[in-house]
């Protein structure tokens, strides 16, 4: 008998501990950005805070502040304490049990509503005796709450949080804050993935990139697809030869990309110097700002984050570097909201080019479905297919995107098969390339600069060229020659120009907690 009014005893304490925190506390998501959002998708619940109040996290912490400050509260979802004057703590109550009272002296303030359903107690206690902006903060706050299927009508979306780092170069920053998003629904689940790889893609050596990239495209399986690459491969020896050779035939040469995927411009960069050498002069740039391609244009231009929003990865700045060097004059081809953006950008690549050059020799990047030559099944025409119909122009197409799921069927770094191969869409463009070039120039055996973390923290390891560069304070604006993800400790080696660059390190927060320059030599910078 006395062992089972123990237990008993136990279970109405547990209960009772149980319930001074609500249950759906542990789902509740913490967003940082500008001010602090709070989400709760199971509750449906939404509500935004100043960012410098630092709440608590862990259930078990909360039980024990309320047992030790507020012992008759129950079902708290929320705690909250200014950290910045004014000076405050809050509580968030949701269906307070009609047996349980709210306490509050005479430097607090109570909000009480029902929303959807739901009594909704909010309790601010100031800290210091000036009231007024407490009371200010607490009644922002309680306005914010959203509970229903709208409630993350208020809340940004991914694209707010992206537009916020547009003209940064604090990639790691834009990461994390990205990651920790809360997506509400599989649409922006959707965006999120692919702005989490976009970011991750502008960092080498982002331990979270190749996950990610499984998540947003599987590996193909071995189906009738699979097996025509097998068969038709066109081995990486022989590449390079067969572009040039088909080049040679025409007068645009027209390749795709994964805008998130490095290696598809690593793989252009490696061809643009035989294209060159054949006449090759116009490089089009869907990437590319408008009148950008004029500042590029001028002597001793390089870009820069205004030049583009994909041009700031790494490889893409090598790549529009490479092709300064080589003399190609840049072309920026986007369309304006005048007409539909086929027409429109093909209007604006033959303008800048053929229409002004008879002579003109076209290398074009583009995005994803861009470069298909004929219309789909429903009959909508891409720039290729109006290229070819409106300007009787039959450019080469290179494809490195519909067959990116496949592509570890080759074992090459990269290779070829022909487009005639297959059916449908697949047979919209001349040739697939298989693209399995590393996306990383790190270790690299001939290296001649190292680089450890010391810190206890990840960091952006951030190399500006210093030729780029007029100022030390200069390089807010600037694309990064190297931008590397080092988790706490870690050490990178690589092989870099022999020239001075200026060296930054970031935080996770985008605090900049070293910088230097450095004088790369034939000998290892330790």
């Amino acid at each position: 008998m006395y062992k089972k009014y123990t237990l008993f005893i136990w279970m109405l304490l547990l209960v009772a501990c149980s319930q001074r925190v609500h249950k759906e506390f542990v789902v509740n998501k913490y967003v940082e950005n500008y001010n602090l959002h709070i989400v709760n998708d199971s509750l449906q619940l939404y509500l935004k805070t100043p960012a410098d109040i630092k709440h608590i996290t862990d259930k078990k912490e909360l039980s024990k502040l309320i047992k030790h400050k507020e012992r008759t509260y129950r079902n708290v979802l929320l705690y909250g304490k200014a950290a910045m004057d004014p000076f405050y703590e809050y509580f968030l109550i949701l269906d307070n049990p009609a047996e349980s009272s709210i306490s509050f002296g005479e430097n607090s303030i109570v909000l009480d509503t029902i929303i959807s359903n739901h009594r909704v107690s909010l309790i601010g206690k100031s800290l210091d005796k000036d009231t007024i902006p407490f009371q200010k903060d607490i009644k922002s706050i309680f306005r914010s709450i959203r509970i229903g299927p709208h409630y993350r009508k208020d809340i940004s979306t991914v694209s707010d949080i992206v537009s916020n780092f547009y003209n940064s170069n604090r990639f790691i920053h834009a990461y994390e804050e990205i990651k920790n998003f809360p997506a509400y629904d599989k649409q922006e689940a959707w965006v999120k993935l692919q702005m989490q790889l976009t970011f991750a893609s502008f960092l080498e050596n982002q331990n979270e990139y190749d996950e990610l990239i499984k998540k947003f495209e599987p590996e193909g399986e071995q189906d009738s697809i699979s097996q025509i690459i097998k068969q038709n491969l066109i081995s990486e020896a022989k590449v390079y030869e067969r572009i040039i050779a088909e080049a040679k035939q025409t007068n645009l040469v027209m390749v795709n990309e994964n805008h998130f995927m490095p290696q598809h411009r690593i793989f252009v960069y490696n061809l643009l110097s035989e294209l060159r050498a054949d006449g090759y002069k116009y490089f089009a740039l869907e990437a590319l700002n408008g009148k950008q391609d004029s500042l590029l244009n001028l002597k001793g231009g390089f870009p820069t984050l205004e030049t583009g929003f994909y041009t700031r990865e790494q490889h893409y700045g090598k790549l529009l570097r490479h092709a300064k060097k080589l003399g190609f004059e840049f072309v920026a081809y986007e369309s304006d909201d005048s007409m539909e953006r086929e027409m429109g950008q093909a209007q604006n690549l033959y303008r800048k080019t053929f229409g002004i050059d008879k002579t003109a020799k076209v290398v074009l990047i583009g995005g994803i479905d861009h470069v298909l030559e004929q219309p789909t099944a429903k009959g909508k025409k891409w720039l290729g297919a109006v290229l070819n119909e409106k300007y009787n122009i039959n450019p080469l197409t290179i494809s490195q995107t519909h067959l990116n799921s496949y592509r570890r069927f080759s074992k090459d770094k990269i290779s070829l098969v022909e487009g005639r191969h297959f059916k449908d869409r697949l047979q919209r463009v001349d040739f697939h390339l298989l693209n399995n070039i590393s996306r990383s120039n790190l270790n690299s055996q001939k290296a001649n600069f190292t680089y450890k973390n010391q810190h206890s923290f990840p960091v952006q390891l951030t190399l500006f060229l210093g030729t780029e560069i007029e100022h030390e304070n200069y390089y807010l604006n600037n694309i990064p020659y190297h931008a590397i993800y080092l988790k706490p400790h870690e050490k990178v080696a690589l092989k870099l120009p022999e020239e001075s660059f200026y060296l930054y390190l970031f935080d996770a927060k985008g605090k900049k907690v070293e910088n230097k320059v450095i004088q790369v030599v034939s000998k290892i910078n330790r």
